[in-house]
């Protein structure tokens, strides 16, 4: 549980009973260090400005948006790390913050002896990880590892232990900040599979990550950043459609600059993309829609290089057409 001055607990408690987390115009300011030499006067940089949204339980948030934009700062005021410079926050369980696979891992000591230094560190009780020792160590599959000392594992192992103790500790509310990429794809498959559980079972997931795939995949809605402010919050497929719009169309820098014009015809291409494809040719064949399904047989806007893509295009032919011949483009 975050503790929050009386004055907010009091206004939030009514309105928060049905929600795990809550942010009213939370914002997060730094300011900028003054060096004897330099004669400009001490500054400050807004990293957040005016964040508002709430997470139902049991729904799963996504946070997308540049390097740059804010995301990990967010996730660090939700889960406690940080405090917020001005606005209001609640948070309604207990939670637990997941900004680094395998915190406090040391070389020296077995993979076993780890799995309790980083589960203490993550705000288990020794207790707790005894009861939760043995499926832990099933998950990450790593055998006859798990009482070698940690200085033998690959970086792939040390992730699988890592995301074994997550996937197995207690937590109402888990924030993840971009550390899913783990192991092989058999093993991105069943973290992914775990994290599907967690949603199925009510917790509350708030998660960054760089594939919107993932994003995609598993999250309710989606809270969309851009230098530090937010753009959008909603639907996945609509904010996800709106950062895509913004990086093909904008030059981005950390802290508050100029933004450059949008180039017209990329901005008309973005208004028009619900048409895009449509209208062109004899319109003897009309295309009806275009789907990418990836590896796992779901629909998808983002594909990783190397990984295998199917293209589904309905149409219907308004005359018989012979010998017709279908070509794809994919633009970035």
């Amino acid at each position: 549980m975050t503790i929050l001055p009386i004055k907010y607990k009091k206004e939030l408690n009514a309105v928060s009973k049905q929600f795990s987390v809550e942010l009213s115009g939370v914002g997060k300011k730094y300011h900028l260090v003054k060096f004897p030499h330099e004669k400009q006067a001490e500054s400050e940089f807004w990293a957040l400005r005016d964040i508002n949204f709430s997470v139902e339980e049991g729904q799963v948030m996504g946070i997308i948006g540049r390097n740059g934009a804010g995301k990990t700062t967010l996730l660090n005021i939700i889960s406690g790390a940080l405090t917020a410079s001005e606005g209001k926050i609640f948070v309604k369980s207990r939670v637990l913050g997941l900004f680094s696979l395998g915190i406090g891992f040391q070389d020296e000591l077995s993979g076993k002896e780890n799995i309790f230094l980083n589960g203490t560190l993550l705000g288990a009780a020794r207790k707790e990880i005894e009861v939760k020792l043995p499926e832990i160590i099933d998950f990450s599959e790593l055998g006859d590892f798990i009482n070698m000392p940690l200085g033998a594992y690959s970086q792939g192992m040390r992730l699988r232990l890592g995301f074994s103790v997550i996937a197995n500790l207690d937590f109402d509310i888990l924030v993840i900040d971009e550390v899913l990429a783990v192991g092989d794809g058999l093993f991105q498959d069943k973290c992914f599979k775990r994290l599907a559980d967690f949603k199925r079972s009510g917790k509350t997931l708030i998660i960054t990550a760089q594939g919107l795939d993932l994003i995609e995949r598993l999250c309710d809605k989606v809270v969309f950043l851009n230098h530090g402010k937010m753009e959008f919050c909603g639907d996945v497929l609509e904010g996800i459609n709106r950062y895509r719009v913004i990086l093909n169309t904008e030059k981005f820098f950390v802290g508050p600059v100029k933004k450059e014009p949008v180039v017209e015809n990329t901005k008309k291409w973005a208004d028009d993309i619900g048409n895009w494809g449509k209208k062109f040719g004899t319109k003897e064949i009309e295309i009806n829609s275009v789907r990418f399904i990836n590896r796992f047989g779901f629909e998808c806007r983002n594909i990783k290089s190397g990984q295998p893509l199917k293209i589904k295009v309905d149409f219907a032919a308004k005359n018989t057409v012979k010998n017709p011949h279908f070509g794809i483009a994919i633009f970035r």
